[in-house]
């Protein structure tokens, strides 16, 4: 994870929609526009569209699209395959 979005999910997490609302704001536009590289920063960014469904949309529309790069990312994932189970008759 690149240094500022660290900080901004620092700022998001610490500071809160009411406290420093500029602050907040610039995290959590940080936040949405980064296309995830693991499965952490996709659950960040969903951390805080889920945040946004609870106080409404933003009006610049960063949550849905960044809803539709999470899903993108997780479509362009290779497919986990089980291991096949192995039989045995000893016993």
């Amino acid at each position: 994870m690149s240094a500022a979005f660290l900080k901004a999910v620092e700022v998001f997490r610490r500071a809160g929609p009411w406290e420093d609302e500029d602050e907040y704001d610039n995290a959590e536009r940080v936040i949405l526009k980064r296309k995830p590289h693991s499965a952490k920063e996709a659950a960040v960014i969903l951390e805080v569209v889920a945040v946004n469904f609870d106080v409404g949309p933003r009006s610049d529309e960063l949550d849905i699209k960044a809803l539709k790069v999470v899903s993108e990312w997780l479509l362009a994932m290779p497919a986990q395959t089980a291991p096949k189970p192995r039989l045995s008759l000893a016993g």
